[in-house]
């Protein structure tokens, strides 16, 4: 056998036998070379919750055995599963959009795009503040319902996007009640107009709608806010906004 046939054979002997004792110090057992081992110790460390030393073997099985299926491609949907868990969400999208970038027509493509929804969803903001990972959120839990209906993930996608819409159309009337007290009624109106025409579903339309009424006559446009007030009456009729519609209305009459 020629030395350096011979020499490589002694190396990967050599590095075998590192690992194994690598392994072990790691307080993860003997190493039988295989990754199924390796996948279910990390996996004992992620229902453990332990997700630090979870990502750590799972980084190992990756680095051991790369192309390894099934378990590699299991092995790093754990790791953004883990660093989703920990709460480091930017790092868990990273992740997850990696694993979708490599394995693009991998049978738990919805869950990883579930996951990117959420890990953006856990990261909204208050009204006062960018609402672009509530959008990004959305944007995914849409693609859900639109490409993977019906399952579970476009059930539990149509709940979060609820949710979404809620938060940007709150954000809009937030933004318009403030331009409303400050007297800049125009902006207000503008404002108002776009909420009713994009998120007409959602629930504090009653609330948008005494608004914009409200603009409309400040600004002098009767015609407008008498339409307003009444579309605000017919579809709300139990509103507390109601009775100051049907107010605006009489003197509107009057007039």
């Amino acid at each position: 056998m020629p030395l350096s046939r011979r020499l490589i054979g002694i190396l990967v002997v050599i590095s075998f036998l590192i690992g194994g004792c690598w392994w072990k110090k790691k307080g993860w057992g003997g190493r039988d070379g295989t990754a199924a081992t390796l996948y279910k110790t990390g996996l004992s460390s992620y229902k453990q919750k332990q997700y630090t030393r979870a990502i750590e073997i799972f980084n190992e099985l990756k680095a051991s055995f790369p192309g390894e299926d099934p378990y590699y491609a299991w092995a790093e949907l754990k790791v953004a599963d883990c660093y989703f868990f920990k709460e480091e969400y930017e790092e868990a999208i990273n992740q997850y959009e990696e694993f979708k970038k490599f394995h693009p027509f991998h049978e738990d493509i919805p869950y990883v795009v579930f996951q990117i929804g959420l890990s953006y969803f856990n990261q909204m903001k208050s009204l006062d503040r960018d609402q672009s990972a509530t959008r990004k959120a959305q944007s995914n839990f849409e693609f859900i319902i639109a490409n993977y209906s019906p399952s579970i993930f476009s059930e539990k996608a149509r709940e979060k996007v609820k949710i979404c819409r809620e938060r940007l159309a709150e954000q809009e009337l937030y933004i318009a009640k403030y331009y409303y007290k400050r007297k800049k009624y125009e902006g207000a109106k503008s404002r108002l107009q776009a909420t009713v025409k994009l998120y007409p579903e959602v629930e504090m339309l009653d609330e948008v709608l005494v608004y914009l009424g409200r603009s409309y006559l400040k600004l002098g446009d009767k015609d407008a806010a008498r339409g307003v007030f009444t579309e605000l009456v017919r579809d709300f009729p139990e509103s507390k906004y109601s009775r100051e519609a049907r107010r605006g209305l009489h003197e509107l009459m009057e007039e």
